[in-house]
């Protein structure tokens, strides 16, 4: 993450910024002059402007300015060189350090101890700051590295949760158990590469790409289905700023169609393609299209209704309760949709289904 200007300009110091390359002690010497040259062309200008201007009033900020960015002896050279050039040259006599007021010399001696009490309170400021970075920099390090486990904790719970449930399915005789437990498998798995393509981000932002996002679901999709390879997914994203919470919801309900195509819109090893669609241009809402050229959903429904008057002949139990006629996947889109703020539309023919999944701006009108 970025940080902000502010918080640079705090944490800036110049020592540290030529690190390895010059001695320390000969960096922050360096400023002091510099800022102590800075100070005697702003006391130029402003004699020029107002000539009775006190002849200390420009060595106090160019001492603060000189100790906060380049530590205390760069303060001490800062202090040390205009009081010097001050006595000397500003105050009367010049170029003499004889005094010409009696006072001057009282004077000089207590607005030099002013200019100390500033070095030194800026150097305990200076120092504060760099502990608490240090410390704040230390915890980040510790906070990433939770992080880091608790997300390869959580990869590996997924990927037990989808083998358990491979090794359930290949216990079962039942077909109808068979594909149900591969179908939860699925969407294990889909958690999963939605997870890895989110949080395993280097860099934890609160929106990403919808197009690398997708992308990378696509891939893989592929691969859990690498199987089915006359089935291809192609995709055509436009790059969009999206919040991880709807992502999450854009990538199940895709992962939803997708999987239910690929088992069911292409019967008899036909070969097709599934092309995913995201399209998103300024003041207008984000569409998501998913279609494909297969059976169509009739058809999906028609062999589907067959399998399970099989299925139910080949049992002795009666059923006690009434299928329901949404099944649980349509069910979930359903509700990812709402929790993304979009409405769906099927359109379903004998070439094939397309899926649209468009944003709705005006919440009012639904």
């Amino acid at each position: 993450m970025r940080k902000k200007r502010s918080e640079q300009l705090v944490e800036f110091d110049i020592a540290d910024r030529f690190a390895g390359k010059i001695s320390a002690i000969w960096v922050q010497m360096a400023f002091g002059l510099f800022c102590f040259l800075f100070a005697v062309l702003a006391r130029a200008v402003v004699d020029a402007i107002w000539t009775s201007a006190g002849p200390f009033s420009l060595i106090y900020p160019a001492i603060l300015i000189s100790t906060l960015y380049g530590r205390w002896a760069s303060g001490l050279t800062t202090f040390l060189l205009a009081f010097l050039h001050a006595w000397y040259v500003v105050l009367p006599m010049p170029y003499s350090f004889s005094f010409e007021i009696a006072g001057d010399g009282a004077r000089t001696i207590v607005n030099g101890c002013a200019a100390l009490f500033i070095l030194l309170f800026a150097e305990i400021f200076r120092r504060g700051i760099s502990v608490a970075t240090l410390e704040r920099d230390r915890q980040l390090k510790m906070t990433k590295i939770l992080i880091q486990e608790l997300e390869h904790r959580t990869k590996n719970n997924f990927a037990m949760v989808s083998g358990l449930l491979n090794m359930q399915s290949r216990d079962h005789h039942s077909q109808d158990v068979k594909q149900a437990l591969k179908l939860a498998s699925s969407r294990v798995n889909s958690f999963s590469a939605i997870h890895d393509s989110i949080y395993s981000s280097r860099d934890f932002q609160e929106e990403l790409d919808v197009s690398d996002y997708l992308n990378s679901l696509c891939e893989s999709l592929r691969k859990a289905f690498a199987s089915n390879a006359n089935i291809k997914i192609t995709l055509s994203a436009a790059s969009y700023r999206m919040s991880r919470d709807k992502a999450v919801a854009l990538g199940l309900i895709l992962n939803e169609i997708v999987t239910n195509a690929i088992k069911h819109a292409f019967p008899d090893q036909r070969e097709g393609t599934i092309h995913i669609s995201f399209t998103a241009d300024p003041q207008q809402p984000w569409i998501l299209s998913i279609s494909d050229n297969g059976c169509g959903i009739k058809k999906r429904k028609t062999k589907s209704s067959k399998s399970k008057s099989e299925s139910s002949a080949s049992s002795a139990k009666p059923a006690v309760k009434k299928a329901n006629k949404r099944g649980l996947g349509t069910r979930l889109i359903k509700t990812f949709a709402r929790n993304l703020d979009a409405k769906m539309e099927t359109k379903s023919f004998e070439t094939g289904t397309i899926f649209t999944l468009t944003e709705i701006l005006d919440k009012g009108s639904e």
